[in-house]
């Protein structure tokens, strides 16, 4: 089994997440083909439908404003003008119709609420605020216009099927950008999980080992501590390195040492608990946090741990490799209130003499000596 709380985030170089601009000028070049298409399709309804050929060439002069919007984004990248050029070109297309077709009374009125929404989504929060105070002016000024007598605006007969196609055409509009709006922030929200997860992999894991690193083991260590100093409870930390490791890494060089590093680690997690900590401390040493646990369970765990890695060849390029492990072992108890550097301290002295009495052994620290196991 291989040790990795994290072993489905690490970052794939062949992937690189989109960033936020690059689904703006993706969305804004869907909006100039979107908008062309919808324009030139009202422009020829008009031309066909017998109404004034004013509003044909308003909507054609729309979808000029969209076809050049695509060319700045696609030759340009262009993508905040060509924001505000389609976002015009909607505004043109229904303030035009508007004008000539009856002002506030005309069914083109509804696509004036499209164009803050477009301009939000395509440009983001300021623009869609400025292009709605400029929609709000608009229609007002229709309004006030014809309410003081100051111009009759033109009309010609709109019929309940032009009402239809316009509501239920700014209806689909709406509908499209909100929804295309929604997966944009969706996919956005996924790769921020994702690139917070790596960040939190980095930050916790050895990326070698597949272990804990040494400031999360720290930082873990240190909570488990404050809470034996209320509980009354045990814990028990195992510092240990692999023997004669130099040799490995001077004979056969560090590719085959990091894979000596990792066959240790995934052994180990063979050995220990589920509430147990393992982590990677520097360079060939490790150490395990073992919570409530007494200096004679701790004992066994070690002795049994040392064993399991004696017995467990680690394959290599260059065949399996046997090595052996020297434990150093401390334990602290709620009546014994020393700190965590005391304690690891007391750990790696006590690796230190199981190395100096032969290697392949654990000893254990005792406040009047270290002793043999």
């Amino acid at each position: 089994m291989k040790f990795s709380p994290f072993r489905n985030l690490r970052p794939d170089p062949s992937k690189r997440a989109g960033s936020y601009q690059d689904s703006l000028i993706h969305v804004t070049k869907l909006g100039t083909i979107f908008t062309a298409a919808f324009f030139l399709a009202f422009a020829l309804v008009y031309w066909l439908g017998g109404y004034p050929l004013q509003a044909a060439w308003v909507n054609l002069a729309a979808t000029l404003c969209s076809l050049v919007g695509f060319v700045l984004i696609t030759r340009f990248k262009k993508y905040r003008i060509t924001a505000h050029l389609v976002t015009f070109a909607i505004y043109l297309s229904s303030t035009g119709v508007m004008a000539i077709s009856g002002g506030v009374h005309s069914s083109s009125v509804i696509w004036q609420i499209f164009v803050p929404v477009a301009s939000f989504i395509m440009a983001g929060l300021w623009a869609g605020l400025r292009w709605g105070i400029v929609c709000f002016i608009t229609v007002l000024s229709f309004y006030l216009l014809e309410a003081f007598g100051v111009t009759q605006f033109a009309g010609f007969s709109t019929t309940t099927l032009d009402r239809l196609i316009d509501i239920e055409g700014a209806i689909l509009a709406v509908s499209i950008a909100i929804w295309y709006s929604d997966s944009i922030k969706s996919r956005s929200l996924i790769e921020l999980e994702e690139t917070q997860a790596k960040l939190n992999y980095f930050a916790t894991v050895d990326p070698l080992t597949n272990t804990f690193n040494r400031r999360y083991f720290l930082e873990q260590s240190e909570r488990r501590i404050q809470r034996i100093y209320t509980d009354k409870g045990y814990a028990s930390f195992l510092l240990f390195d692999i023997d004669h490791f130099k040799r490995f890494n001077d004979a056969y060089g560090h590719i085959i040492g990091d894979q000596i590093l990792r066959g240790v680690a995934q052994t180990c997690v063979q050995s220990i608990r589920p509430d147990d900590i393992l982590g990677r401390f520097g360079g060939e040493e490790f150490v395990i946090l073992l919570p409530d646990t007494t200096v004679g369970d701790a004992s066994n765990i070690a002795e049994r741990l040392r064993l399991l890695v004696q017995k467990t060849p680690i394959e290599t390029d260059i065949g399996s490799v046997s090595i052996t492990i020297s434990i150093g072992v401390a334990v602290m108890e709620q009546a014994n209130t020393i700190s965590l550097d005391q304690l690891l301290f007391r750990a790696d002295e006590a690796m230190y003499r199981a190395k100096r009495a032969g290697r392949n052994r654990v000893v254990i620290w005792d406040d009047r000596s270290s002793r043999t196991t």
